[in-house]
């Protein structure tokens, strides 16, 4: 029997009749996503927004395919009619799901990643290398979609890799201007939420995760007095931001807390130790915007990712750290810097040294890398932030996660199914 000829089903199948257009109706049928997303960057919509719009897309459309994919087929008589372009939609939106940050930086960085994300998602699913050509075969709607799935996600991964590699066409001011821009924001919050003064120009050093024992907020108050040499240093202003939250049941960690509270009260602080209380979203993304250098000193090897510190770089923060966790993975040398571990045993000797490594790093190589020009924001300095957009904004997103579970996972098992 043939099916009705403006079945739901069949309508969403086709995109409500864009699989009709000619010529290439699968390039047609790629475009609503990328129409979408640019008008939602032009309005300037959250990131979070654009996520949720695409991810709804390709459910939406992926579900179509299912639904209506037996039935297109039999209406057109051939296996994936050219007519169904719901599988093009779901993979473009796909492509689409997570775009690099710095596609909202500017409205010709967003309009140059949706163009070459929509020419390599075409070319990707015009092609089909393996194991796409292999999806092809699986029976039914999910047949239809699979392999433009695949190369939506292979086209998310790409997106990514040349956003992050082309980073080196950024001129330096553009870049002052940008972290300025978030070292102004972050200022404002602090003077709003804590009513503390932060110079925008100073390097601002930030530490903001829970107030858990292992990680050691407190960790530089083991040499007070080269802490507060660092903090008294008008040459080279440097500003500390804390926030987060110990358990309610954790005491010691609420100890911690305190420690750091009660510097930040000293003289010695200089009025640059501060403490934003009631951490939130807000204030962690003011944090990620404003705070040229994200410390981590968690007791080696208990950090089992620290992923704020991804936030950060992906932001143009720089990283240092003990050698723990994901940096342990993907620092350098060139990225950020690494605090030496102690090989004692003993808690006190191991804290003590790692506290003087610590502050001897963001002394002498940090804050004299920062203002090396005499001015915030030395030479040097933007190209290590290069250096760390182009090794690291591809290798800390959620796209290179969910390629990796296709990869390492999902494809796999479809092989195992396939055959």
């Amino acid at each position: 029997m043939t099916p009705p000829a403006h079945s739901f089903s069949l309508r969403a199948a086709t995109v409500f009749g864009i699989g009709y257009l000619r010529p290439a109706s699968g390039t047609w049928g790629s475009l609503p996503p990328v129409i979408l997303c640019a008008l939602l960057l032009l309005v300037g919509a959250p990131s979070w927004l654009i996520v949720l719009a695409m991810a709804t897309t390709a459910v939406l459309f992926t579900a179509a395919c299912i639904t209506g994919g037996d039935e297109a087929e039999a209406r057109f008589n051939k296996k994936d009619p050219g007519q169904v372009v719901a599988d093009e939609t779901a993979g473009q939106a796909l492509a689409l799901l997570f775009l690099p940050a710095l596609a909202y930086e500017s409205t010709q960085l967003a309009m140059f990643t949706l163009v070459f994300a929509f020419l390599s998602f075409r070319v990707i699913d015009i092609l089909k290398p393996w194991p796409m050509s292999a999806m092809e075969h699986v029976r039914g709607g999910w047949g239809i979609v699979l392999d433009d799935l695949a190369a939506g996600l292979l086209t998310l991964g790409i997106v990514h890799a040349a956003a992050w590699a082309n980073v080196s066409a950024l001129d330096d001011d553009t870049i002052r201007a940008l972290r300025r821009a978030g070292s102004v924001e972050l200022a404002e919050l602090v003077a709003e939420r804590t009513g503390d003064t932060i110079d925008p120009d100073s390097l601002i050093i930030g530490f903001a995760r829970r107030f858990a024992t292992y990680k050691r907020a407190n960790l530089l108050l083991q040499h007070p007095e080269v802490l507060a040499a660092l903090l008294a240093n008008d040459d080279r202003p440097v500003h500390f931001v804390f926030a987060g939250k110990a358990h309610p049941a954790d005491n010691e960690g609420k100890a911690v807390l305190a420690d750091v509270l009660a510097y930040g009260k000293t003289s010695a602080a200089n009025d640059r130790f501060t403490f934003i209380p009631d951490y939130d979203v807000a204030v962690a993304q003011a944090m990620y915007a404003g705070c040229d250098v994200w410390l981590n000193n968690p007791i080696r090897p208990h950090e089992a990712s620290g992923t704020s510190g991804e936030k950060s770089a992906l932001n143009g923060g720089l990283n240092c750290s003990i050698s723990d966790g994901w940096w342990d993975e993907m620092a350098d040398g060139r990225n950020g810097w690494t605090i030496p571990d102690s090989n004692s045993t003993d808690p006190t000797t191991r804290d003590r040294a790692e506290s003087a490594a610590a502050l001897d790093i963001l002394t002498n190589e940090i804050a004299a890398e920062y203002f090396a020009d005499g001015t915030p924001w030395s030479t040097a300095w933007l190209e290590r932030m290069r250096d760390n957009w182009s090794s690291l904004g591809p290798l800390v997103t959620a796209g290179r996660m969910v390629a990796d579970y296709e990869r390492e996972l999902y494809r796999p098992a479809l092989n195992d199914v396939t055959g």
